[in-house]
């Protein structure tokens, strides 16, 4: 797991990989280390879907990605897993995301609105 345009390896991103005979409900998912690097362990034999994102409550700003460099879980390329092999080089390159910023508030009613209910 690298940042886009650069070599460096980035911690703590959450890498997914989901069966795409959806056989098993949930995805099985592991964390980036220090240099980038990850392993998820155990998988069936089959072909797999890989998403990599940041996980709830992480200060990372990375926008969620799928193998290989797409945006959509419907565009993402399968992954190949055969029993008891090691499938290597599902890489990312994490691109960095924005903010969006504003206010809430409660609204203030004006006297020359008067509430009322309509029906049909």
């Amino acid at each position: 797991m690298t940042k886009a345009g650069g070599a460096e390896g980035i911690e703590g991103i959450e890498v997914c990989a989901y069966a795409t005979n959806l056989e098993f409900e949930e995805p099985s998912c592991t964390t980036t280390g220090a240099n980038g690097e990850y392993t998820i362990s155990a998988l069936p034999g089959g072909e797999y879907y890989v998403e990599f994102t940041v996980p709830p409550k992480s200060s990372l700003y990375y926008i969620t990605q799928y193998y290989h460099d797409k945006s959509l879980f419907a565009e993402a390329q399968t992954v190949p897993v055969g029993t008891g092999a090691t499938t290597s080089g599902i890489d990312a390159e994490m691109q960095e995301g924005g903010d969006i910023t504003g206010t809430v508030t409660e609204y203030a009613e004006s006297e020359d609105l008067i509430p009322c209910r309509t029906s049909k």
